[in-house]
C-alpha cells in the first residue's frame, strides 16, 4: 500500500494537484480518510485515459484548455505567497466585491459537441457526512460518516467550446439547490425560497402578503405553474379574486 508521499506523487503527476488544496487545514483523521480513498482509485487508468488525451489531435473548431508547466504552476504559487506576506506585512490589502456572479450548473450544450468531444474531467473533492457500511468483527453497519466524494462536473468542459454564451439571473428567481439534509441549502431554504418568489409576485400584483419580523411570509404560498409560469400571468388572472393572503394558499 502506497503511503502519504507517494499518493501525493502519483495524484500530482496526473494534474490533480488541486486534490490536496485543503491538505495542510486538515486533522489527521480527514487526511486518513482521504488517503483511503485515494488509494482505491486506479491510478494506471487514469493516466493511460490522460495520455491518450494529449496524443489525440484536437479538431481545428475546438480550443484546448491552455496547459500550464510546472515552472508556470510554481511561479503561481511564489506570487500567492509573496501577496499572503506583504498583506500579513500590512504592505497590501485585498477587496472582496459582495454579490458577484456564481454558477447555477444550469447548461444547454449541443449534443454533436458533446459527442466530438474526448476529454477527462478533473476530479474535484468534496468532504461531508453520508451513511456508509462500515465493516466490523460482527460485519457491515450502516453509520453516518465523514468521507470525501469525488465529483466530475461537466462545466469543466466548457472551455473546450468554440462558443460560450453566459445568462445572468437573480438567485432568488432561479437557485435554490437541495446538497445538504440541514441548514444551508436543505430542504427547508428550498421551500423557503419557493414560498418568498411566489409572495414576492402576490405582492407586485398588489396583494397583501402579511411577514414577520424578519421579513418572510407568515403563510407558505404555492402557485402552480399551469396556473401562471410568471408573474405577468399571475397579473393577468388575480383581479378580483383575492387581494390579501389570510391563510397557505395553493394557486392551480
Amino acid at each position: 500500500m502506497m503511503n502519504e508521499e507517494e499518493v501525493i506523487e502519483s495524484l500530482s503527476a496526473l494534474g490533480q494537484d488541486h486534490l490536496f488544496d485543503c491538505w495542510t487545514d486538515w486533522d489527521e483523521h480527514k487526511k486518513s480518510i482521504l488517503l483511503e480513498e485515494l488509494v482505491s482509485l486506479d491510478l494506471r487508468l487514469l493516466s493511460s485515459l490522460q495520455k491518450c488525451l494529449l496524443e489525440k489531435e484536437v479538431p481545428p473548431s475546438l480550443s484546448p484548455i491552455p496547459h500550464l508547466s510546472h515552472d508556470d504552476i510554481i511561479k503561481m504559487e511564489k506570487e500567492r505567497e509573496l501577496g499572503r506576506e506583504l498583506i500579513s506585512r500590512g504592505k497590501a490589502a485585498f477587496l472582496t466585491v459582495a454579490g458577484g456572479q456564481g454558477s447555477i450548473a444550469v447548461h444547454i450544450f449541443n449534443v454533436a459537441f458533446l459527442a466530438q468531444t474526448d476529454c477527462v474531467l478533473p476530479f474535484h473533492q468534496a468532504c461531508k457526512k453520508e451513511v456508509a457500511l462500515i465493516p466490523g468483527s460482527n460485519g457491515c453497519i450502516l453509520k453516518e460518516a465523514e468521507v470525501v466524494k469525488f465529483e466530475k462536473f461537466i462545466f469543466d468542459i466548457i472551455p473546450l467550446a468554440g462558443k460560450a454564451v453566459f445568462y445572468e439571473t437573480l438567485r432568488a428567481d432561479e437557485f435554490a439547490p437541495l446538497k445538504n439534509k440541514s441548514g444551508v441549502d436543505s430542504i427547508a431554504t428550498c421551500a423557503r425560497g419557493y414560498i418568498e418568489k411566489y409572495a414576492l409576485w402576490l405582492e407586485e400584483c398588489g396583494v397583501q402578503v402579511p411577514r414577520d419580523q424578519e421579513g418572510r411570509s407568515i403563510y407558505p404560498v404555492e402557485i402552480s405553474p399551469l396556473y401562471a409560469l410568471d408573474k405577468e400571468i399571475l397579473k393577468k388572472k388575480l383581479p378580483y379574486t383575492v387581494n390579501r393572503i389570510d391563510d397557505q394558499v395553493l394557486f392551480v
